[in-house]
């Protein structure tokens, strides 16, 4: 017999967001595979990043601005 299904109903959203976070981190790199363009467009990113460097704000920055508003 298999295990009862969990009712997603009653978790709170912080509850779920955990959740998806246990989930993901579950996951092994053979466990997730890209299509041909997430490929293309990761190698994309990554040469940007190898030539010009990390750019970007981090969520510190993105948040604390945000709340500035």
């Amino acid at each position: 017999m298999g295990r009862p299904a969990l009712d997603l109903s009653l978790l709170t959203p912080d509850e779920k967001l955990e959740l998806i976070g246990e989930l993901w981190d579950s996951l092994d790199d053979n466990d997730v595979t890209l299509t041909p363009e997430q490929q293309t467009e990761l190698q994309s990113r990554l040469d940007r990043i190898a030539r010009d460097g990390v750019s970007g704000r981090t969520w510190l920055e993105v948040e604390t601005r945000l709340r500035e508003r």
